[in-house]
């Protein structure tokens, strides 16, 4: 489409278009790379959180459902229908909070489109390359929907949003029209929903609500390949995504689409908890390590976060009914379980170690205040750490630390894979987790996703 076409087009249409047509030619060498390891990290963090709580009960439902179950479910044993799959992967991959995000917008995105994908994809028998491309286009349009509002709501925003990647992944996938694509959307806004409440009581819920808008966004693109119509002005009609979710600019979301892509630059994580505490446990890690600080040194520690932060992660830690949800969204257990280990890993949040006395009452310890002048979302944090021998010790983190980043990227990544690999439901051999592994990091070149999972 030339850039006059462009102009004449709605942005609701005009994100349909994208889904259904763009050819993605603009798309480097480098974007194409950050999907294929969103996609592998996915997988693997999935593969990991295949024992959590709440995915036996999901794997449960969904069985119970019936149907033709040929899709395997990543990390178990079971098979289920191509949109169960896609739902207990999508809870599996959200689990431990070990998934990608986009920081700017302010969502999980991978952790919906990739479930879509592979579910999908392995139905129909799709190549890995279109696999991806689905993948990537559907991170893409929740990712500049999310970026085209203010997302200061009491909405949470990676499903609110995200059930529009999901839409967007499985129309391109089922190789919809533009008119299909478009109804697809207003099938996905009749479906939106999402509540920062489940996280705020720190329960289960959390990890399931972005595989709600995983299946609810396969749903509005089946139906809509089977012509059931929707309304077509979804984001900024009357009673559009932005009338009743917050303002927004539909505008916004459509410039330069399909010319520049946001979606790449998503961080892949390093630890296994919420973004708002990575700036914390950097900062404590960075004054552990030059420093030599040691936990019996300490006298005091003191964290100071933006507004944001501290409404997801600042509360006094308590293991509550779910510890590992509470474990996951505590700025003051992060910092204990760095400078206790050097490193907050997932073993860390298993809930034996969250409610362990001694990890409850130094938790407890830290002070977690606000800036007064600082406003931001999962950056920055200002560390303190006083120690017995009345020295103190301050760093200020302002950047999320990516585990991509850095001289040894690749091979830290492939570590993180293969780790995540050999744990969860059904853990792989070391050989099967590297093999996997590599088939993962390949699969733009795999001719038939159903290969990728069905031998593991």
């Amino acid at each position: 489409m030339s850039p006059d076409d462009k102009s004449t087009v709605d942005s609701n249409r005009r994100m349909a278009r994208f889904a259904a047509k763009d050819d993605l030619g603009a798309l480097s060498d480098n974007a194409r790379e950050a999907a294929v390891w969103q996609l592998a990290d996915t997988v693997a963090v999935g593969w990991a959180g295949s024992d959590a709580n709440g995915v036996a009960e999901a794997t449960d439902v969904m069985i119970a459902e019936g149907g033709v179950q040929d899709v395997p479910l990543w990390g178990r044993n079971e098979r289920v229908t191509g949109s169960q799959a896609a739902f207990v992967n999508g809870v599996a991959g959200a689990a431990l909070d070990f998934d990608s995000v986009h920081q700017e917008s302010l969502l999980h995105p991978a952790v919906i489109t990739v479930p879509v994908a592979l579910s999908l994809g392995s139905l129909i028998g799709a190549t890995g390359e279109k696999v991806v491309s689905a993948h990537l286009v559907g991170c893409e349009v929740m990712c500049r929907i999310s970026l085209a509002t203010p997302r200061q709501s009491n909405w949470f925003p990676a499903s609110v949003f995200g059930i529009y990647g999901a839409t967007a992944t499985a129309a391109r996938l089922l190789d919809l029209d533009e008119e299909r694509t478009l109804n697809a959307y207003g099938l996905a806004l009749a479906q939106t929903a999402g509540t920062k409440q489940a996280i705020l009581e720190r329960t289960l819920a959390k990890r399931f609500q972005t595989a709600f808008a995983v299946r609810a966004g396969l749903l509005a693109a089946q139906l809509a390949a089977r012509g059931v119509t929707a309304a077509t002005e979804f984001l900024d009609g009357q009673a559009g995504l932005f009338a009743l979710y917050g303002p927004g600019d539909a505008g916004k979301a459509c410039e330069g689409l399909g010319e520049e892509y946001i979606f790449e630059r998503t961080t892949i994580k390093k630890y296994p908890s919420c973004l708002c505490t990575h700036v914390v446990i950097e900062g404590i890690r960075r004054l552990k390590e030059r420093h030599n600080i040691e936990l019996n040194d300490v006298k005091d520690i003191t964290i100071t976060i933006t507004e944001y932060m501290a409404k997801l992660v600042g509360g006094e830690f308590d293991p509550g009914t779910d510890p590992q949800v509470s474990a996951q969204f505590s700025a003051a257990y992060a910092s204990v379980c760095m400078l206790m280990h050097g490193d907050m890993t997932l073993s860390d949040i298993d809930p034996q170690a969250a409610t362990d006395p001694e990890m409850v009452r130094l938790a407890r310890s830290v002070k977690v205040q606000t800036f007064d002048d600082v406003d931001g979302h999962v950056a920055p944090a200002l560390v303190s750490i006083s120690l017995k021998s009345g020295e103190t010790f301050t760093e200020k983190v302002t950047e999320v630390p990516n585990a991509v980043d850095g001289p040894n990227a690749v091979a830290t990544f492939r570590n993180k894979l293969i780790d995540c690999l050999q744990r969860g439901h059904t853990p792989l051999t070391a050989p099967d987790a590297g093999r996997l592994c590599n088939q993962l990091l390949d699969i733009d070149n795999a001719r038939d996703v159903r290969q990728l999972l069905d031998n593991q």
